[in-house]
C-alpha cells in the first residue's frame, strides 16, 4: 500500500494486500537478520550513502514507493552480508540498525510483531524450540525435527535452516 505516491490513486486489492504482506514479511526478516550478522574489521556497506537516499525520497515530496525500494537494496545488502559475500564492522552495523529502525518506525510508522508486545516470552520459546530442534538433528532424530518443524510451519512459523544454526520468521 505504501508503495503507491501518496498523491496518486491507490490499488487496494486483495493482491495489492498480499503483496504488501509480503513485503513487510521481507522487510522484517531483514531487520532481523541484521541484529545477527556477525562483524569483521573491514566494511563493504556504506550507511551514509543509505541515509543520503533515504533523506532523498522523502525530500522528494515524501516519495515512499522509493524509500520501501531503498530499503529493499539495503535488506538485500543484509542477505549478503549474513551470506558472507559482503562484510561490516561493528560500528557500520549499529548505525545501520539506527538508520533501518529509524526509518521502519518514525518514518513509516510501522512496528515489527516482536515489537508489539511479548516479544521476550515469544523469543525465548523460540530458541527453546529451536534448540531442542537442533539436538534431535544432531542425534539424527529426523521425525522428531521435522515433526517441530511442521508443527511451526502449521502455526505460520517458518524455520529456515542456516549454516550457523536455526532462525525463524513468521509467514
Amino acid at each position: 500500500m505504501m508503495q503507491a505516491h501518496y498523491r496518486s490513486t491507490l490499488d487496494f486489492s486483495n493482491e495489492a494486500l498480499e503483496a504488501s504482506e509480503k513485503g513487510y514479511q521481507r522487510l522484517m526478516a531483514g531487520v532481523k537478520v541484521l541484529s545477527t550478522l556477525v562483524t569483521s574489521d573491514k566494511s563493504d556497506i556504506d550507511v551514509v550513502a543509505y541515509k543520503d537516499k533515504f533523506t532523498a525520497a522523502m525530500d522528494d515530496d515524501f516519495n515512499s514507493p522509493v524509500l520501501i525500494s531503498h530499503l529493499f537494496d539495503a535488506v538485500k545488502s543484509i542477505n549478503s552480508i549474513a551470506e558472507g559475500r559482503l562484510k561490516i564492522t561493528a560500528q557500520d552495523k549499529s548505525a545501520l540498525e539506527d538508520l533501518i529502525h529509524g526509518v521502519i518506525s518514525e518514518i513509516l510508522g510501522l512496528s515489527s510483531i516482536e515489537e508489539t508486545g511479548n516479544s521476550d516470552l515469544a523469543n525465548g520459546l523460540m530458541e527453546l524450540i529451536l534448540d531442542l530442534r537442533a539436538r534431535s538433528r544432531s542425534n539424527k532424530d529426523w521425525a522428531t525435527s521435522d515433526a517441530i518443524r511442521d508443527q511451526l510451519e502449521a502455526l505460520k512459523i517458518v524455520v529456515k535452516d542456516g549454516k550457523d544454526g536455526a532462525t525463524w520468521g513468521l509467514k
